[in-house]
């Protein structure tokens, strides 16, 4: 259900007209006003405004969001959510693999301990496509606790009430 509400949006013609907009502009003045957190360039962008509509339909995931971000074909932050995510994302995992993914591709990543909080967190990152050509990336970083407690706390586990998850390795 969330790959496909993130493909959804992903493909949104907005967001997609956004981007080849985007495509035009002078990437050194996007990164200085992005660096100087230029509000007008935050809350004004119309990519950033649609996005957080989508958030706000979505009751299930909304408070498990901690950030919702595109960026373009160059692993350049387009809009955002919030001010969370770094400006060059190249070289994160997440935009390799959804940039490089095929049609219907979408990069589920593992849980990572956030630094700041010591909160869990995954990221869903799938590739925005106009006509069959990568345009971008919608990244939607998740806080684990959140967002499957509401998945799981409503379940009863056998008699006890616990769950493991064990990963295919193991761990």
């Amino acid at each position: 259900e969330e790959i496909h509400k993130n493909s959804h949006m992903a493909n949104h013609p907005s967001i997609i007209n956004y981007l080849n907009i985007q495509e035009t502009l002078d990437k050194t003045t996007l990164e200085n006003r992005w660096q100087s957190e230029d509000p007008q360039m935050l809350s004004h962008n119309p990519a950033s405004q649609l996005l957080q509509s989508f958030l706000e339909e979505d009751t299930h995931a909304n408070n498990a969001t901690q950030a919702l971000y595109i960026t373009d074909n160059q692993g350049l932050l387009s809009a955002s959510i919030n001010f969370s995510p770094q400006y060059l994302n190249r070289s994160r995992p997440a935009w390799n693999k959804a940039i490089g993914g095929g049609k219907d591709f979408a990069y589920i990543g593992p849980l990572e301990k956030d630094p700041k909080t010591g909160d869990f967190l995954f990221e869903i990152a799938v590739p925005i496509r106009s006509n069959n050509i990568v345009k971008g990336v919608l990244h939607r970083v998740y806080w684990a606790k959140n967002f499957f407690s509401s998945w799981i706390e409503t379940i009863q586990f056998g008699s006890t009430g616990h769950v493991m998850l064990i990963a295919s390795d193991g761990t």
